[in-house]
C-alpha cells in the first residue's frame, strides 16, 4: 500500500497507557464494560458533560480541550502508576484523541482501525478495520493517520481516508451506517475527527496538497443522510472569488477549484449564537505566484450558521499565503472584559506565529455578500513567538499581519523565512482553562527556505503543491 509522507509532524508510540495514583485502588474495581448496558449519548449531554466524560475531541462544544478533573495534581503526579497498557500493533501514526464514555475508550490507530477498550482493566472489546483503496491511500497527507471519532446515541461515529463517514455501534463495532463524504479522487480524504452540531454529525476533510476545495459537511447522525454540504473556497457568484486570480502560466484560470482552504482541524460549536467555526487550511498549490490575489476562504476562520451551514462570517489569518501556514491549531471560545464590556470571542494560535482574538458576537458583523467577503474583525492580533521573520509585525486596518516583500516566494529565488511551514503552531492541541483564564499551547520553532516552482495541470493522484522548500 502505498501513502505520501511528509514526515513533518510528531508521531505518537502505537500504544495506550493508561495511569492512576496509586493510593486509589477503587478504580479496577468498578463493573467491567462488556458486562452492562450502553447508555446512549444525547444532545443535551453535550451541552453540560459529566466532568469525568470525553464525548468529542475537543470535550466541549467551545473548544476548551481542558479536563475539569483535580484528582491528579502537580503535587501527585509523581506517584502516577501505570494499572495497564495496550498496543495497537500497527506502527504508522497515531493522532487520536481518545473519547470515552461510560467506562469504555474509543481509539482510531493508523490505518482507520478503531479499537474499543474497557477504561479500567484496558480490555480489548472490539476491533474494526477499514479496507482502504490504495488510490485513497495515495491522496493522503500526511502519513496514514486519524485524529478520532465523536460519540452519539449509541455509536461511535468517525471518518476514514477514502472519504466516508461510518457509524459503528459502540457496544459491538458493527457497522450501522457507511456514508461516502466525496469522491478521493477529487484529492479529498477525512482525517480529522467530527463535531456533533444539534442532530447532525459535522465532518471536515483534507487534501489540500492534492488540489481538493475545501468544504465543510453535516451528516444526519440517525441515518447517515447528507443534509449539507458548504465549501470554504468561494466560486463565481459567492462572496470573494474575485480574489482568486490565475498568472498567465495557468491554463485553468479557474484557480478556486483546485484551491485548498480544506478543514482539517476541528472547529467548535458556539451554542448561544448557533455557529460553528471553522479553521482553514492553506491555498493550493503552494505556489502562490498561480494564484494572485488574497484567496478568500483560505487560512481563515469562518463562522457557519448551525442548522443549514451558510456562511454567516468570515476572518482571514494570513492573505495570500505563500508559505503553508494553514490555520489548524484548535480554535476555542473566550469571554473576558475589555475597557468595561463584556467581549465574546475565538482565540487562537497560528503557524505564522500570531496569537488571533476574533470577535465572535455576531451583532459586531459586517455584511457578508458581494465584495464584502471578510466581515468579522479582529479584536487583538500579536506573536506568541520570536524570531518570526515573514512580518515586520505591522498590520493593516482589519489587523492582517503584513508580509515582508523580501519574504515574497513567488519569486524565481529561494527565500529563508521564520516559522517554517512546521508553525509556529500546527494541530498539536491547546487547551484553555476558564477557571484562570489561561491557555495552553504547543509551539514549533524552525524556519524554512521556499519558492514557487513550474506548475502543471491539475490531475488525479497527483500531488499539487509546485513548491521547493526545506526546513532549517
Amino acid at each position: 500500500m502505498g501513502t505520501m509522507k511528509r514526515g513533518l509532524l510528531a508521531t505518537v508510540a502505537s500504544s495506550l497507557v493508561l495511569l492512576t495514583i496509586a493510593a486509589v485502588p477503587a478504580f479496577c474495581q468498578l463493573k467491567d464494560a462488556s458486562d452492562r448496558p450502553y447508555k446512549p449519548v444525547t444532545a443535551e449531554m453535550y451541552n453540560n458533560p459529566a466532568p469525568t466524560e470525553w464525548y468529542q475531541y475537543r470535550r466541549t462544544n467551545d473548544g476548551a480541550g481542558f479536563s475539569p478533573l483535580k484528582q491528579i495534581t502537580p503535587a501527585n503526579a509523581k506517584s502516577l502508576e501505570p494499572i495497564w497498557s495496550f498496543s495497537t500493533g500497527l506502527t504508522k501514526g497515531h493522532e487520536v484523541v481518545p473519547v470515552y464514555h461510560d467506562g469504555i475508550l474509543f481509539i482510531v490507530a493508523s490505518y482507520d482501525v478503531v479499537f474499543a477498550l474497557d477504561a479500567r482493566s484496558g480490555k480489548f472489546l472490539w476491533r474494526y478495520d477499514r479496507d482502504i483503496p490504495d488510490k485513497a491511500l495515495s491522496v493522503v497527507c500526511c502519513d496514514v493517520v486519524n485524529k478520532g471519532g465523536v460519540l452519539y446515541g449509541d455509536n461511535f461515529i468517525y471518518g476514514t481516508i477514502d472519504a466516508h463517514l461510518v457509524a459503528l455501534n459502540a457496544k459491538t463495532g458493527a457497522v450501522v451506517w457507511d456514508t461516502k463524504v466525496t469522491d478521493y479522487s477529487e484529492g479529498t480524504t477525512i482525517t480529522n475527527a467530527p463535531v456533533v452540531v444539534h442532530d447532525k454529525i459535522i465532518t471536515g476533510m483534507t487534501g489540500g496538497e492534492f488540489g481538493a476545495r475545501g468544504f465543510l459537511m453535516a451528516i444526519n447522525a440517525e441515518d447517515g443522510k447528507i443534509a449539507w454540504k458548504t465549501f470554504t473556497i468561494p466560486a463565481p457568484g459567492e462572496p470573494g472569488n474575485d480574489t482568486w486570480g490565475a498568472s498567465a502560466e495557468v491554463a485553468d484560470k479557474d484557480t478556486w477549484k483546485h484551491s485548498g482552504g480544506t478543514t482539517w482541524t476541528n472547529g467548535y460549536y458556539d451554542e448561544k449564537n448557533d455557529i460553528f467555526w471553522q479553521p482553514t487550511g492553506n491555498p493550493g498549490p503552494w505556489a502562490a505566484y498561480v494564484r494572485p490575489g488574497a484567496n478568500a476562504g483560505s487560512s481563515s476562520l469562518i463562522g457557519f450558521d448551525g442548522k443549514d451551514g451558510h456562511i454567516v462570517g468570515m476572518y482571514q489569518t494570513v492573505i495570500h499565503d505563500m508559505w503553508d501556514y494553514d490555520n489548524i491549531s484548535q480554535p476555542f471560545a473566550v469571554d473576558f472584559m475589555k475597557d468595561g464590556k463584556e467581549v465574546h470571542a475565538t482565540f487562537e494560535t497560528h503557524k505564522d506565529g500570531f496569537t488571533y482574538v476574533i470577535d465572535r458576537d455576531p451583532k459586531h458583523f459586517g455584511p457578508y455578500g458581494g465584495k464584502d467577503w471578510e466581515n468579522v474583525p479582529a479584536i487583538y492580533v500579536k506573536p506568541f513567538m520570536d524570531g518570526i521573520t515573514w512580518t515586520k509585525g505591522n498590520l493593516d486596518e482589519k489587523m492582517h499581519p503584513l508580509y515582508d516583500p523580501a519574504k515574497d516566494s513567488t519569486t524565481p529565488n529561494l527565500v529563508d523565512v521564520c516559522p517554517s511551514f512546521l508553525g509556529g503552531t500546527n494541530y498539536l492541541v491547546p487547551s484553555y482553562d476558564k477557571a484562570t483564564k489561561t491557555a495552553y499551547i504547543s509551539g514549533n520553532y524552525w524556519c524554512e527556505t521556499i519558492k514557487g516552482t513550474p506548475i502543471q495541470p491539475w490531475a488525479p493522484f497527483k500531488a499539487y503543491v509546485y513548491a521547493e522548500f526545506t526546513c532549517t
